[in-house]
């Protein structure tokens, strides 16, 4: 379902079709930090399934040296997965 919140916060904001809100927030953080500005609205760091939802995340960090998004290999270095 659509999230009925408006997508905003951050330096930059779009919603997907599906409703998922993408916020991209100005830097630079360390991870733990940007999952903390994440939180406080309500969200985690970004979790890209979907085509579309790739295509919105890479329009919003197209002028950023580094982004994180919530996929990681925190468990074990170099396997890479989705929370």
């Amino acid at each position: 379902p659509v999230d009925a919140r408006p997508c905003m916060g951050g330096i930059a904001a779009k919603q997907e079709p599906g409703g998922a809100c993408f916020v991209l927030f100005p830097g630079p953080k360390i991870r733990a930090e940007a999952e903390l500005d994440c939180v406080a609205l309500g969200g985690h760091l970004a979790t890209v399934k979907t085509a579309a939802s790739n295509a919105i995340v890479a329009l919003l960090v197209i002028a950023t040296p580094t982004a994180f998004l919530g996929g990681n290999d925190l468990t074990t270095e170099n396997a890479f997965v989705w929370p």
